[in-house]
């Protein structure tokens, strides 16, 4: 893979890096010259993307974190500004659909997983990695969202509204 845009010496922190886009996008910003953390749930699957920028001659680590626990997304700032002193570039990539699911089979419970893993995360890690940026004067926040959050999906309402959610709140932040 070859770019046109210089990140060296750059750090990148890409949630939910283990797979599909988030891989894609963590081995981008690593080509680019980025040192990336690959925040995962899935610990074999952060360290799959890890060997993978290594293999081709970039240099990553990864993070098991869970960006569903508040507790978690303070870890991943914390660690991540205590071993490379800043962030400069944060994708909030993680989401999934959950088993998509028509509204009227759909319950508060499946919602509130859906809102966790969709859209709650995206205010946690936000928040959590945007002090340091302003107080840099410095850094971007890329929302990683979804074509559902624009069009209407009745097969997965719910979804497509977190992901609505997200574009809205990525214009709010802008």
């Amino acid at each position: 893979m070859t770019t046109d845009i210089d990140l060296t010496g750059q750090v990148a922190v890409v949630t939910g890096g283990g797979g599909g886009i988030g891989a894609a996008t963590a081995v981008a910003l690593a080509t680019a010259g980025a040192h990336v953390v690959v925040a995962e749930i899935d610990e074999q699957r952060a360290k799959d993307t890890v060997e993978r920028i290594g293999a081709a001659g970039y240099w990553a680590d990864a993070l098991v974190v869970d960006v569903r626990q508040q507790e978690d997304v303070q870890r991943l700032a914390a660690t991540v500004l205590e071993h490379h002193g800043r962030a400069d570039v944060l994708v909030n990539n993680v989401g999934h659909h959950l088993g998509a699911r028509p509204f009227l089979q759909g319950d508060p419970a499946h919602w509130d997983a859906l809102h966790a893993v969709n859209l709650s995360h995206v205010f946690a890690c936000s928040r959590a990695f945007l002090p340091a940026m302003v107080a840099r004067g410095a850094g971007s926040i890329v929302n990683v969202t979804s074509v559902e959050g624009l069009r209407g999906y009745p097969a997965d309402p719910v979804y497509g509204a977190y992901k609505a959610a997200v574009a809205h709140f990525t214009r709010c932040l802008a």
